[in-house]
């Protein structure tokens, strides 16, 4: 039985993992794509990508 219990506590410890490094990846490798974070920016940068936006939901 300790081994099920320790088998099952290293899974849990293993996704956690996955998690914190999925949002350290979010939040500080890639933040122009991050939806949870969107940095502020000149506005000609905003209307580009808006515009860009608009050309590729057509």
């Amino acid at each position: 039985m300790p081994s099920l219990f320790s088998a099952i506590l290293s899974l849990c410890a293993a996704f956690i993992l996955l998690l914190v490094a999925y949002f350290v990846h979010l939040v500080f490798i890639s933040p122009r794509n991050n939806p949870l974070r969107k940095l502020p920016g000149p506005p000609s940068d905003r209307l580009l990508e808006l515009r860009h936006m608009s050309l590729v939901m057509e």
